[in-house]
């Protein structure tokens, strides 16, 4: 008994060490998504993200309708991307800030890739208490989820030739 409670003490301090190294090696965003959940129309706005300035874009309707649109980061939006992904190092462990899809006032999530694997963070947009790399990225989702929900350019994102809006 006394050698199964070390063994599981142990692996549980391993597994603690992993977790705090983790944090401290790169940031990548893998994907941002933005979600309305009493919603009627086009609810959902994903972004994909390769380590490039490409960003792949799809807004999907609660029917089961899909619109996409791919836009690029300017040299400023790439700059933002990357302040929000040094910023995150030490925020990565999945964590919900604010009450995401409460009253409607929309859900934000993003997955980043880490040393340690894979980490979910999910807030309220615009929440007042978030770390430095989420206001980092709630500020650059501002203009990228408009920008593929509806065409919307501005300096951190640049739009395709024949970019259409998704249909109201």
């Amino acid at each position: 008994m006394r050698f199964t409670s070390s063994a599981v003490l142990l692996a549980s301090i391993l597994a603690s060490l992993a977790a705090c190294t983790g944090n401290e090696g790169p940031a990548e965003v893998v994907s941002m998504k933005e979600t309305f959940g009493e919603c009627a129309g086009w609810c959902t706005t994903v972004l994909g993200f390769d380590g490039t300035a490409a960003v792949d874009g799809q807004v999907e309707h609660v029917d089961g309708g899909v619109h996409e649109n791919d836009v690029l980061l300017t040299a400023s939006g790439l700059a933002k991307l990357a302040e929000a992904e040094e910023a995150l190092r030490g925020e990565l462990q999945d964590h919900t800030y604010g009450c995401p899809d409460c009253a409607d006032g929309g859900a934000r999530t993003v997955v980043v890739d880490n040393d340690a694997g894979q980490v979910v963070l999910t807030w309220e947009p615009r929440f007042s208490d978030l770390p430095a790399g989420l206001v980092a990225l709630d500020d650059l989702g501002d203009g990228l989820f408009q920008a593929v929900r509806a065409c919307a350019e501005d300096d951190l994102v640049e739009l395709p030739e024949g970019c259409t809006g998704a249909p109201r």
